[in-house]
């Protein structure tokens, strides 16, 4: 094929015959002036490669996909209230990091500690209540360390679990009244009474179950077991023979009244060995001591029982909702302090968010038919700094009918290097999402590519020729290129 006929065949698809008629006819009504033009400047060649614009093929990775304007943050700021009425006489600073166990603020020089949990504490904590927010209160505690027993009554180990949440925070346990402490100390001795009256109990059943099992389960010596079943085998062999002996020691048969002896003989042996292998045994006594043991033990668990309930209520370890804020998360982040110390508490004490920076943005809904959960996702500063993470969460448009007010879906982007994203803070970022790539392939731009007349695509060379290409991902104004005569180097003409 000659360079004419390859060149017609490349032809893009514009190229048409009433195309062809038009400039057939501008070219007649302009021919002088071309040729005026022509006469004055015969160096169109190098004029024609001066105006025509070219591209490198390049070698390089190509992304698909898109991009939105994001933030980066802690997410939705919370509201903390304290007692009202409490005057406040510490707060921690906004920024300030919070685990659940520490102290948050304290008010009229007591501590305020966070704990983690799904119900706040509405009433206070202390001595005969009983309820779901009492379980709430123990759980809080295990999750920091502190055992404080189960069940929904207060009691003493949960008492002993508030005083050991206030010395752990270097803080001296609620301290009780001179009056209240000597209850407290004669409800204990009672309480330590009880209990040693119950092991009491406990070993006096044990040695009369002792005592039961053993008469139960007695059984003769071998000696005199093998001494028995020697005398029933000597009258049975005695029976059997039949034989008897007269006064000079001869044998001879037995008359019917000796067989009736010896027949005798061999009963008294068996029944002997059957009392003596296995006896009947009065077992009356030994079982009245045990039932007697067993009515001691249950008693003194009663005494026990009532004694602990005396000595819980003379506990003074008590927390209501002035000593103790409850949030569902383990840390939180102090946004925004709205107290002020020496000031009574009258609202929100603070602000707070999670500890984790994330990413986030408003998306189209083709945007959002666009992600799933996991897709990979880079964040772009506007100085060059890129991190990469992954969609956590797509959150669904809301619209509310009663303002008419839509609230667009999002996303939000988690990234594992919280440290270098702790460097950059709460900003704007761009959300680039990549849901194709391309690597390591040859690329051009997108307005490089011609369509021939017959289809498919081809481009033209920097020397006018055209060569075939087949396309693959397209990105960014760009497009993955595959042809056997295109090579990383080459002139492409664009247009």
């Amino acid at each position: 094929m000659t360079r004419t006929e390859l060149e017609a065949a490349t032809r893009p698809q514009r190229w048409r015959k009433p195309l062809i008629v038009t400039l057939a006819i501008i070219l007649a009504l302009v021919l002088g002036g071309v040729v005026a033009w022509w006469l004055g400047h015969r160096d169109t060649s190098t004029t024609k490669e001066a105006e025509v614009r070219t591209a490198e093929v390049v070698r390089t990775s190509l992304e698909a996909g898109f991009k939105l304007s994001g933030t980066i943050g802690y997410g939705e700021a919370k509201e903390l209230a304290g007692a009202n009425g409490a005057l406040v006489t510490k707060l921690p600073e906004a920024g300030q990091m919070i685990a659940a166990g520490q102290v948050i603020m304290e008010v009229e020089g007591a501590p305020v500690f966070l704990l983690q949990g799904e119900l706040p504490l509405w009433r206070e904590i202390q001595p005969g209540v009983t309820g779901l927010d009492v379980q709430s209160l123990r759980d809080s505690l295990a999750a920091i360390g502190i055992s404080a027993g189960s069940g929904q009554t207060y009691d003493a180990t949960l008492s002993a679990a508030i005083a050991t949440l206030y010395t752990n925070n270097g803080y001296s346990a609620p301290v009780a009244l001179e009056e209240d402490k000597a209850a407290q100390e004669k409800a204990l001795e009672a309480l330590d009474t009880a209990k040693d009256n119950l092991t009491a109990a406990q070993e006096t059943l044990t040695r009369a179950q002792d005592a039961l099992t053993k008469l139960q389960n007695q059984k003769p010596s071998e000696s005199d077991r093998l001494a028995a079943q020697g005398a029933v085998d000597q009258a049975r062999e005695a029976y059997n023979n039949q034989t008897c002996v007269t006064d000079e020691g001869l044998a001879r048969p037995c008359t019917d009244d000796e067989k009736a002896v010896l027949k005798n003989n061999l009963d008294v042996a068996v029944a002997r060995y059957n009392e003596l292998v296995n006896p009947t045994i009065d077992t009356t006594d030994a079982q009245a001591s045990v039932d007697q043991a067993q009515k001691g033990v249950t008693q003194a668990q009663k005494a026990v029982t009532d004694a602990q309930e005396a000595y819980d209520e003379t506990l003074q370890n008590a927390v209501g909702p002035k000593n103790i804020l409850i949030v569902p998360e383990a840390k939180i982040r102090v946004n925004e302090v709205k107290a002020t110390v020496g000031e009574a508490i009258s609202g929100p004490v603070l602000t707070w968010t999670k500890t984790v920076l994330y990413g986030q943005g408003d998306l189209t809904d083709a945007q959002q038919r666009m992600l799933t959960t996991g897709t990979q996702a880079r964040l772009l500063w506007s100085d060059g700094t890129e991190l990469t993470g992954n969609v956590a969460e797509i959150t669904d448009a809301s619209y509310d009918y009663m303002t008419g007010a839509r609230t667009a879906a999002r996303v939000r982007i988690d990234v594992a290097d919280q440290a270098a994203l702790a460097e950059r803070g709460p900003s704007a970022v761009t959300i680039s999402f990549i849901q194709e790539e391309a690597e390591n392939t040859l690329v051009i731009p997108v307005t490089a590519l011609v369509v021939p007349a017959e289809g498919g695509y081809a481009v033209e060379m920097a020397d006018g020729h055209y060569v075939r290409v087949e396309i693959g991902l397209i990105a960014d104004a760009k497009v993955q290129v595959f042809s056997d005569e295109l090579h990383e180097g080459d002139k492409v003409v664009v247009p």
